[in-house]
């Protein structure tokens, strides 16, 4: 699935303000993006199984060298 963000191109996510993280079922997370899209403060929700958040923790941890 594409997400479009708006009109210029290349469409490179907004930088994130903040975030959060909820856990809506035993084996499901939800990552809470705050950003600001075309001028206006949006939540973007993205939610995932507990092997896919595990699988997008590790990517960030080998990504910053951690």
């Amino acid at each position: 699935m594409v997400l479009k963000i708006d009109e210029t191109e290349p469409n490179i996510f907004p930088a994130i303000l903040s975030t959060d993280v909820e856990l809506k079922a035993q084996q499901q997370l939800e990552l809470v993006l705050i950003t600001l899209i075309e001028g206006k403060a949006v939540r973007v929700r993205v939610r995932l199984d507990t092997k896919k958040a595990q699988t997008l923790a590790d990517q960030l941890n080998g990504a910053l060298g951690s």
